[in-house]
């Protein structure tokens, strides 16, 4: 039951997500396919996507090594199981359920805090990278909105919150977690499992996620840069640079379910990419194209292993 609702769940949401946005960008896909002869552009897309999802499964696979031994390919099951089981939970809270399916019961406590620690890293990327492309934006364009009062104090508090996984992740480099959980772990077992983790992880663990993290963020970003050009939009590279990371920063920033995200995803891209020489159904197109490739394709994938994982009764 559970299995199936998971698997309905996710082929449901895709296909209403494909259907509500697909009639504004059908005419424009087919004009643009026709005409186009760049076609390699979007093989470069295509070819990102076992990149991305395979520089995930390698990251989480050497951590979860800490807890049990489990071979890349159950870890490259894990993590698409757990990609198609986020598209139905909030701010894809899901992935850390799904990937505890292939993690022995007894292990499945400290194996959702590895995946906590290693999407925190990403997170973390993301928010440092897209704070960087928002101070050179104000720089260089200087938006009359930015400077109102209710922008600031919003802006504010959204930053505020976006740096905490970046302190929560320097604060576990630091060991400083681990001393403070030390205080708890006698009235906890859990908490115990936990601290045990922590003093198996070295400075190389971390830095293994930070590394891994970037470059999966990297080759998202180039996977957009590469639609847009697809698609004509008329960005150039230096509009890229500012404008990908914020808009991957906003994305982060306003929470959501990840087949949502797609309505989300185009109303920022649009709204942030918005220069006098830049196309907005272009962007469109290639953030539709983007989510499309990386997250539905790949979730479509997992439904297969989320119909073999065992769940509960199902041993």
């Amino acid at each position: 039951m559970i299995k199936a609702f998971f698997i309905t769940g996710a082929l449901f949401f895709i296909y209403k997500t494909i259907q509500q946005d697909w009639s504004a960008i059908q005419a424009y896909f087919v004009e643009v396919f026709s005409s186009q002869t760049s076609l390699w552009l979007v093989s470069i897309a295509i070819l990102g996507v076992p990149l991305n999802w395979g520089l995930e499964t390698v990251k989480w696979h050497r951590i979860i090594q800490h807890i049990e031994p489990l071979p890349f390919k159950k870890s490259m099951q894990a993590t698409l199981t757990g990609l198609t089981v986020s598209l139905i939970t909030p701010n894809r809270t899901g992935e850390f359920a799904g990937r505890m399916l292939y993690v022995k019961p007894e292990n499945r406590f400290q194996g959702a805090f590895v995946s906590v620690i290693c999407s925190i890293g990403q997170l973390s990327i993301t928010v440092l990278l897209g704070a960087i492309s928002a101070i050179a934006y104000i720089d260089l364009y200087k938006p009359n909105w930015i400077y109102s009062a209710s922008t600031i104090s919003i802006g504010s508090v959204v930053i505020v919150v976006l740096l905490l996984p970046i302190l929560f992740f320097f604060l576990l480099q630091a060991g400083v977690v681990d001393l403070l959980l030390d205080k708890w772990k006698h009235k906890w077992s859990q908490v115990e499992n936990i601290t045990t983790l922590l003093h198996q992880m070295q400075s190389k663990d971390y830095s293994m996620i930070i590394w891994m993290s970037f470059l999966r963020y990297g080759v998202y970003c180039f996977q957009f840069y590469v639609l847009l050009l697809f698609f004509q939009s008329g960005i150039t590279s230096a509009d890229a640079v500012v404008f990908i990371p914020i808009n991957f920063l906003g994305i982060t920033a306003i929470p959501s379910i990840a087949l949502a995200e797609l309505g989300v995803r185009e109303a920022i891209a649009v709204g942030l990419i918005n220069q006098p020489h830049i196309l907005p159904i272009a962007v469109l197109c290639a953030t539709f194209s983007l989510w499309f490739i990386n997250l539905a394709v790949p979730a479509l994938s997992g439904v297969f292993f989320v119909a073999k994982a065992k769940i509960f009764a199902d041993k």
